[in-house]
């Protein structure tokens, strides 16, 4: 072990027990394991997202791409360093909550208030059943119309409303990952292939997306 990370490990306590939120797609011993693992293999990486968890609006992590890249680094791990001994969830939203319940653990083990998870499921499982999606007005100075968001969102919704379903529990959770990240954008990509649209809405078609969620979930951001 080297003394930098000897350093890492003395500088922030064990993480903290805890039962899981769910254990559909991770479970007990998995979490437990994994981060009892993460501890003792990658303090390095747990310290990096412990200086990023007292950020004082902690509810606003999910918007927080330093946030974003550590977490991705820890994925990365998962995914492709563990011992044979070890398996990582093999689903996104497996992944998505091993995320929570680590930050859960080390903002316990760091004295941090815990972070409430925000409004309700989008559907009862991905296999929905699924609300309409509502078509929320969209935000000033977009670059395009409220029907071509209405398109594009009903659309790409309806070819895979389970994408949405893990957009909106990270979102609940305040955690954002690539993983999730990346297979809703490509079906924002896809959808506006198909309408023949400019390719260079997809990143605010998005937001807009984000937008609905947070409204059909009913997410409300705890403020002080």
């Amino acid at each position: 072990m080297t003394d930098k990370l000897l350093n890492e490990k003395a500088a922030i306590p064990p993480l903290i027990d805890l039962p899981v939120y769910r254990n559909t797609y991770c479970d007990q011993k998995m979490t437990d394991d994994l981060l009892r693992h993460l501890w003792e293999a990658r303090a390095d990486l747990i310290s990096e997202a412990a200086i990023l968890e007292v950020k004082p609006d902690a509810y606003r992590i999910h918007a927080d791409y330093q946030y974003k890249d550590v977490l991705d680094k820890i994925i990365t791990y998962l995914r492709k360093a563990l011992p044979e001994e070890l398996e990582a969830p093999p689903s996104r939203l497996g992944m998505l909550d091993l995320l929570y319940e680590f930050s859960r653990r080390l903002r316990g083990s760091t004295g941090q208030e815990q972070l409430i998870l925000l409004g309700q499921a989008l559907a009862p499982s991905p296999e929905g059943p699924y609300p309409a999606l509502p078509n929320t007005p969209v935000w000033p100075g977009r670059r395009f119309t409220q029907e071509t968001a209405d398109a594009v969102l009903q659309e790409a919704y309806r070819l895979n409303p389970a994408a949405f379903y893990e957009c909106a529990e990270q979102m609940r959770r305040s955690i954002r990952s690539y993983e999730i990240d990346d297979e809703i954008e490509a079906l924002i990509t896809k959808t506006v292939n198909i309408l023949g649209l400019d390719i260079n809405i997809v990143n605010q078609i998005y937001g807009e997306a984000i937008h609905r969620l947070f409204e059909i979930c009913e997410m409300k951001i705890k403020t002080k």
